[in-house]
């Protein structure tokens, strides 16, 4: 039985070819009004950020001289990847965008900036939150000590030794480890591992032993 449709309009969306999508075809795209997003400039990005990032950072009166330095640092890691971890039939999950930016910010501002004393406190949170957001996503161990090496290059460029932040054992940050209690929680550093496993395990609702291992812990800080 065949039914006539009068009156229908069709809204699509597509991303850039690779990663396993194909291009599209003009004798389809010939149909559509075609709107398209240029990126958003280096100086826009620069404008925004530095608004959001310097009214967090004025609180930390010990570490405000680094304001301009972790905006640079943050923008020339996000241009990186995205110029560098393009996605591929295997990585197809590798695209990045501007949201992604925006919550190494975002997990930087959750934290208490009276608290943070030193330039080393600022830059281990900087480096959890940018492995937070882009590392986490990596699935190779290749990838993974690539970004690692970028995030150090970074390091340097602030006149900080990069081993001085990357410790031996996983950097992890949460707001689960101080007292009980919605006021009172805080995001900050967390350097005793076992509270995050006693956290994880709180969660659990089933009456059936679980093996956490590390790898999944450390996802839980985020």
């Amino acid at each position: 039985m065949f039914q006539q449709l009068v009156d229908i309009n069709f809204a699509c969306a597509m991303g850039p070819p690779g990663g396993g999508r194909n291009p599209m075809t003009a004798r389809l795209t010939r149909h559509f009004h075609q709107l398209s997003f240029p990126e958003m400039d280096d100086c826009s990005m620069r404008t925004i950020f530095s608004t959001i990032f310097r009214a967090w950072i004025d609180e930390a009166i010990k570490v405000q001289e680094l304001a301009d330095g972790i905006i640079t640092s943050t923008l020339a890691v996000y241009s990186t990847v995205t110029a560098e971890l393009l996605p591929t039939p295997a990585k197809s999950h590798y695209t990045f965008n501007v949201r992604d930016l925006s919550k190494v910010f975002q997990g930087m501002l959750m934290a208490n900036p009276g608290k943070i004393e030193h330039v080393e406190s600022l830059l281990e949170l900087w480096v959890h939150e940018s492995r937070r957001v882009f590392r986490d996503r990596l699935t190779c161990d290749e990838d993974r000590f690539w970004l690692d090496s970028l995030l150090a290059k970074q390091i340097q460029h602030l006149r900080v030794t990069p081993d001085n932040i990357f410790p031996g054992g996983p950097l992890l940050y949460g707001d689960f480890v101080g007292e009980s209690g919605v006021d009172t929680r805080e995001y900050a550093r967390i350097d005793d591992f076992s509270k995050v496993r006693e956290n994880a395990a709180s969660l659990s609702t089933g009456h059936f032993q679980i093996v956490l291992y590390q790898t999944f812990l450390s996802h839980d800080c985020y």
